[in-house]
């Protein structure tokens, strides 16, 4: 056993310490506003997005690839592999797990993100719809995990503003207006104080951009010339037109008003601070769930005796600070999870909200630059196109199927990676094939034979539940058809795909979720009687599964010739 000293100690401390200080410079943590506009002027696109640009930029950044399958190549987003995580050693376990298929519901989100940009705005609530356990949470979760990691890089660079009011022995005398160079030439900041120097520092609660601290004229005529904007980049109507919150736009105008309208005066006492996206700590990735809570809320600052250190003239103004998810995941990405559990009135207000940016406060409005993603069940979202308030919403949201998989493969490798953690046992080969197969099966509809004209009606019409499956996943026709045959029925493999895309109840709205099957495969490998995971127990556990009808709504489903015969 190796001993370690009080030097080895002090030695690796001041190693890490040294480390941490050479990353707060590297990263540009904390900058005076000059400073923060000589990296605008380095980088003028990274820092004039909103919301909707940042996180279409995060999608183009992972990149994208294109996935064979047998009816054709189909583009696929790396974010959703989770590349960070296999860089950062997170094991499945803990979150790190990419989401298997799902490339259609990939693509539209692109493609309303993309939609964002070009109207340059968020207008819309993008609501994700599908069975229990079709992987909802998780493709949001791969986004929100995207961000974080985005964040972090210097092409993914977010900064905010803090409000800073030097201590009297700096000033002596003066109301917080006291004199630190930055440099020669420099205008004079506060920013980099230490602790003891600043007698109080305000945050904005809104993470609003440092940009909206210059007037929005001359801010419009700087955008324009230095972003450039073109077809390859708009400029949001948000950075263009955005103001400062309510908050921040009463200390601006007291220390203007202080200052003689001096605004260079005023700047010095602004300090930018980088900051990174973050689940954990609800900072720009925030997901709400079903709670009957109100989604914002604010509390007066200028009630709490911490804040008795602003100067005198500030400390007649009501400062209010918001707080809440709308707050917290402002300049990103809020997630309502089963947005339509909650009750009507509890959910009315969040599509006024997307449609114009703002949230009405009692004694002021929150303007929002956040990309909206919601997710509900076919159950939930069928009873709410019953309301008579859904004609009015249905102009504000934009809605985005997710069903399960219907590839047996990409099924099979949804239980590999579950497998690679939860089981203690030898898998046997073809053990996760089998579950995997008998779980697509539950949910493939019968083709509508009348859809199709000549030999091809007649080839739909006689194809098995198992025939299709292997159609889908391996564009392969069944032996029994002739050469002809096999070929016409491939080339309209597309067609039996996209067939009941228009279909309330579609392909892949019913059957078996991933999640029981997950289930059944780790009671299967708990059987004693097993010495390793086999298709057999496999097997026995689904048969188990089948039984309980009352349970499970598609084992209740009409038997169509095969189709939806789960116990056979």
């Amino acid at each position: 056993m190796v001993e370690y000293t009080m030097v080895d100690s002090l030695r690796y401390l001041k190693t890490v310490g040294d480390q941490v200080r050479r990353s707060f410079v590297a990263n540009k943590t904390i900058l005076a506003f000059q400073e923060y506009m000589e990296a605008f002027f380095e980088a003028p696109r990274v820092h004039a997005r909103d919301a909707a640009q940042y996180i279409r930029d995060c999608f183009d950044y992972y990149g994208t690839e294109a996935v064979q399958r047998a009816s054709g190549n189909v583009r696929r987003f790396k974010l959703f592999d989770r590349p960070f995580d296999q860089m950062a050693g997170v094991q499945e376990g803990e979150g790190g797990s990419p989401v298997i298929g799902q490339e259609d519901v990939q693509n539209a989100i692109y493609r309303i993100l993309h939609s964002f940009v070009r109207a340059g705005r968020v207008h819309k609530l993008i609501l994700l719809h599908g069975p229990n356990g079709s992987a909802k949470s998780s493709l949001v979760a791969a986004l929100q995990r995207a961000l974080e990691d985005y964040s972090r890089k210097d092409e993914g660079a977010l900064y905010r503003f803090n409000w800073i009011f030097p201590n009297e022995r700096l000033v002596k005398g003066s109301i917080g207006f006291g004199e630190t160079k930055l440099g020669t030439g420099a205008v004079e900041t506060y920013s980099h104080l230490e602790g003891e120097q600043i007698d109080a520092r305000l945050a904005c609660e809104m993470k609003d951009h440092p940009l909206f601290l210059i007037p929005r004229g001359e801010r419009q005529r700087l955008l324009v010339d230095r972003t450039k904007p073109g077809a390859d980049f708009q400029l949001a109507a948000g950075v263009l037109e955005g103001e400062l919150c309510h908050k921040c736009r009463q200390l601006y105008a007291s220390l203007l008003q202080s200052y003689n309208g001096d605004v260079l005066k005023v700047l010095r006492h602004v300090q930018v601070e980088r900051f990174y996206m973050s689940r954990r700590y609800m900072i720009g990735a925030v997901t709400v769930e079903p709670q009957m809570s109100v989604d914002a809320d604010y509390r007066q600052v200028t009630a709490d005796k911490s804040h008795g250190a602003l100067p005198g003239t500030l400390q007649n103004l009501s400062l209010y600070e918001p707080f809440g998810p709308l707050v917290s995941g402002n300049r990103g990405v809020i997630e309502f999870s089963d947005l339509l559990k909650r009750p009507l009135e509890h959910y009315k207000y969040l599509l006024g909200t997307v449609e114009t940016g703002i949230a009405r406060m009692n004694h002021f409005l929150l303007h929002l630059d956040s990309v909206l993603i919601a997710s509900t069940n076919e159950k939930h979202l069928s009873a709410f196109k019953e309301m008579g308030d859904f004609a009015s919403f249905k102009g504000r949201i934009e809605l985005v199927r997710v069903p399960y998989l219907r590839r047996i493969g990409e099924e099979e490798r949804v239980y590999e990676f579950k497998l690679k953690e939860s089981v203690g046992k030898h898998v046997a080969p073809h053990a996760t094939w089998v579950a995997a197969a008998w779980a697509v099966l539950t949910r493939l509809k019968k083709p509508v034979s009348d859809r199709y004209k000549g030999d091809l009606r007649k080839l739909a019409d006689h194809l098995t539940p198992l025939e299709k499956a292997r159609l889908y996943d391996e564009g392969r026709a069944p032996d029994r058809l002739s050469s002809q045959q096999a070929r016409e029925l491939k080339k309209q493999l597309q067609e039996f795909w996209r067939e009941s895309d228009s279909y309330p109840n579609y392909e892949g709205r019913t059957g078996a979720s991933a999640r029981e099957l997950k289930t059944a495969i780790g009671n299967a490998a708990q059987n004693p009687a097993y010495k390793c995971l086999t298709p057999q127990a496999v097997l026995e556990e689904l048969e188990a599964l089948t039984r309980d009808k009352s349970v499970y709504e598609f084992l209740q489903q009409e038997v169509v010739d095969g189709y939806h015969d789960h116990e056979e």
